[in-house]
């Protein structure tokens, strides 16, 4: 087997880890904007749920004249739902905003420090971004999700062990989450420690059978390992849980085929 080879097919087909939700919303406060927030969400990827997040925004900015008429409470749910719609529209600056007109209303809220953190995260301002993620756990720290993103801030920071020790957690926490499962793989996979990360993906498979982007990440595992038949089998199982590649991953996966039957052939 080629080394160079099996490099230029991992080096062109970076192992994808998924954060854990986008967004969480605060507990006892008013839902009114944070319910459309879900709605908008939840349309179709691209032009369609980017429409809504815009009407949504348009709609809070013009509540923003009437303001003294809110409670706190309102005012809360107004400015979380506005920083996490501009987060997703790649807004950062805006978000960031009304993120801290929300903290500055609600200083006990962990779901405010987390959604802040999350635009942080997304700026590359990681810093930031841990001290928000450990507020929140301080103030909720049963809370999976919040441990899982922490580690994925260091995940990116190539802090892998810091990564792990917080997936750790968030796995204690939620044993049956697949994200968990796959950033901790993914974490295992940049130290080189292929067996716990096949391990992790074993596990999350599992779990969820039916999700392409679990056998995709297993097979470039494998493919670090050295085993080409089996990573072949997770790709080929990655085109056939997904033919119509709602997830993204057939024509990746179909370039790993070809490659690996390359390499195996040398």
């Amino acid at each position: 087997m080629s080394n160079n080879g099996l490099s230029k097919i991992l080096g062109f087909l970076g192992l994808d880890k998924t954060g854990n939700n986008e967004h969480s919303t605060p507990d006892n406060y008013s839902s009114l904007y944070s319910e459309k927030l879900r709605d908008a969400l939840h349309q179709p990827a691209g032009a369609e749920k980017a429409s809504a997040l815009r009407l949504l925004l348009e709609e809070i900015e013009k509540q923003n004249t009437n303001s003294a008429e809110e409670s706190p409470e309102q005012k809360v749910d107004r400015y979380s739902s506005a920083g996490v719609a501009y987060s997703e529209l790649q807004q950062y600056e805006e978000a960031l905003s009304y993120h801290d007109k929300a903290i500055e209303i609600a200083n006990n809220s962990p779901a405010l420090y987390y959604n802040r953190a999350n635009t942080y995260n997304k700026l590359g301002e990681y810093q930031k971004a841990i001290i928000d993620y450990k507020r929140a756990i301080a103030l909720d720290p049963e809370n999976a999700d919040y441990h899982c993103n922490l580690g994925y801030t260091y995940d990116d920071l190539g802090m892998y062990e810091e990564a792990i020790e917080n997936y750790n957690k968030a796995i204690d926490i939620n044993p049956y989450n697949t994200i968990n499962l796959s950033c901790r793989a993914a974490a295992y996979v940049n130290l080189k420690e292929y067996d716990k990360a096949i391990a992790d993906y074993n596990q999350a498979v599992e779990l969820d059978p039916f999700d392409p982007q679990l056998f995709f990440n297993r097979g470039l595992t494998l493919a670090n390992r050295g085993e080409i038949k089996e990573a072949l089998k997770d790709f080929e199982e990655c085109i056939n849980i997904d033919p119509e590649n709602q997830f993204g991953q057939k024509g990746m996966a179909q370039m790993a085929i070809q490659q690996l039957s390359n390499i195996g052939q040398q």
